[in-house]
């Protein structure tokens, strides 16, 4: 009910409008919600994100990650998108906890659904077409990573916030309709902050990654890496706050996640 009320409440809200695309209230639940609409705009390049989101979501958090797509949807426009969608794609079943999400199986089960969904955005969209991202968070990157590699996503961008690791050892496993295999890694974009806790899940052993594959912002990973603000500090000089800070309003993740959005360099 709690996250059936905050996506009410979004609908209710006038700009941008939103759009409920998917509603399932089984188990965890999911949900797809379109902040902006992603099938129509004016006779103009249309800059369409979906973003996943990662261990622990569910349908009574959702509220969270619809203010994060807003977010980003305000970014996006005021970076000079004549026309934006940020949808919230919680259409896939997320780990509960850090034990379940050393696991690929989330990924692997999302992974269909995900590039089902991209699919659809490029049959039903009216107009020209639109330039597409796909953005995951923490866990959420394994699924966009699994998807990429695993036959690949009708996409122009892919973003890496905080992963774990996408299942990928380099740019050039990964499969993007919108763009030519040699030109991939111009369009993979990551980022993690300095004492964000998910780079305990990045460490390795003889060169071995230990969980989920490369760390996206590795050199050798061959994307495009982009500047995040450090997070708060903690034990160690990592704290569990960094990993969600990526969308403070003084945050340059969030200005840079906008730049891509609306297709335009980051720093």
């Amino acid at each position: 009910m709690k996250g059936l009320e905050a996506i009410a409440r979004r609908l209710d809200q006038p700009e941008p409008r939103a759009f409920l695309l998917g509603l399932d209230t089984g188990g965890d639940g999911k949900a797809i919600v379109s902040a902006g609409n992603p099938d129509t705009a004016a006779n103009v390049a249309a800059n369409v994100a979906t973003y996943v989101p990662g261990t622990g979501s569910e349908l009574a958090k959702i509220g969270g990650d619809l203010n994060r797509s807003d977010k980003m949807w305000a970014t996006a426009t005021t970076a000079g998108s004549p026309s934006t969608a940020v949808i919230t794609w919680l259409g896939y079943d997320a780990p509960d906890g850090l034990t379940d999400a050393a696991s690929e199986k989330y990924a692997d089960g999302g992974k269909a659904a995900l590039a089902g969904f991209q699919d659809g955005l490029r049959e039903t969209r009216q107009g020209p077409p639109s330039h597409n991202t796909v953005l995951g968070h923490s866990y959420g990157t394994t699924v966009v990573g699994h998807a990429a590699r695993d036959g690949g996503l009708a996409a122009d961008e892919l973003v890496f916030v905080a992963s774990p690791g996408v299942g990928a050892h380099d740019v050039s496993e990964l499969h993007l309709d919108g763009v030519g295999q040699g030109d991939v890694g111009k369009h993979v974009h990551a980022t993690v902050a300095e004492h964000d806790m998910i780079a305990l899940a990045n460490l390795e052993v003889a060169g071995y990654d230990l969980v989920l594959g490369q760390d996206p912002t590795d050199a050798d990973f061959g994307g495009q890496v982009f500047t995040s603000a450090p997070g708060t500090d903690g034990f160690g000089g990592y704290s569990q706050e960094a990993h969600s800070e990526y969308w403070e309003d003084n945050n340059p993740s969030l200005t840079n996640l906008g730049q891509i959005i609306a297709g335009l360099p980051t720093t």
